[in-house]
């Protein structure tokens, strides 16, 4: 479905017969399909997006490095919680370090939780807060220091992205987590059978961390 609004809205300015067939039945197959996210309004004010990312350098066949992310909404008790989206794609920009990897992983997984966060706040008018996690502990330190560690300029523009996030309180935390509790962690590497069982509890709603 998704893939067919992206093809279509390419096609905006075609104002042909065929174009508005193709609106028609998309609108037609969403009518059909039911998707429901089941959030208890009185916990919406305490809910928030999670978001985890992990970054693999050089995992790939071809040598590339790989990157993945996982974004949730959970209640702030952490009972209840709702898979958003996860991603599993290999990193475009050169990579020459686990840190690089680490931290380009997480800029974009800022941005992907700035958009569900901005999502629900246009249906349901709260703003939840953003908690993002990441297993490398020398980013999270590079992100609440006020020296510039890095030497490559755009993961320092990355470095500076997040912090002036935390500052202006777009996103409420970042946060270091043991690799075992990381979940996108299964998306950079073949998943063993405890991952496996990480990932079917993660799309059941279940709380592993």
């Amino acid at each position: 479905m998704c893939a067919r609004v992206s093809l279509a809205g390419r096609r905006m300015q075609d104002t042909n017969r065929g174009f508005a067939q193709e609106l028609n039945n998309i609108l037609r197959q969403m009518k059909k399909e039911t998707a429901s996210i089941k959030l208890d309004k009185s916990k919406m004010r305490d809910a928030v997006v999670v978001g985890m990312s992990d970054g693999a350098l050089g995992n790939l066949p071809n040598g590339a490095s790989q990157g993945g992310l996982v974004v949730c909404v959970r209640d702030y008790e952490g009972t209840a919680s709702h898979l958003i989206g996860h991603e599993s794609k290999r990193i475009r920009r050169v990579v020459g370090s686990s840190l690089a990897s680490e931290t380009i992983q997480a800029r974009t997984l800022l941005d992907r939780t700035t958009w569900v966060r901005d999502l629900f706040h246009e249906i349901t008018g709260d703003r939840m807060r953003i908690i993002l996690k990441t297993d490398c502990e020398s980013l999270v330190k590079q992100v609440y220091s006020l020296s510039n560690v890095q030497r490559d300029r755009l993961l320092t523009k990355d470095v500076y992205a997040m912090r002036q996030a935390i500052s202006t309180g777009v996103i409420y935390s970042l946060s270091h987590i043991q690799a075992a509790f990381n979940e996108a962690d299964a998306f950079t590497r073949v998943p063993c059978h405890w991952r496996r069982q990480q990932i079917r509890d993660m799309a059941e709603g279940k709380v592993s961390n």
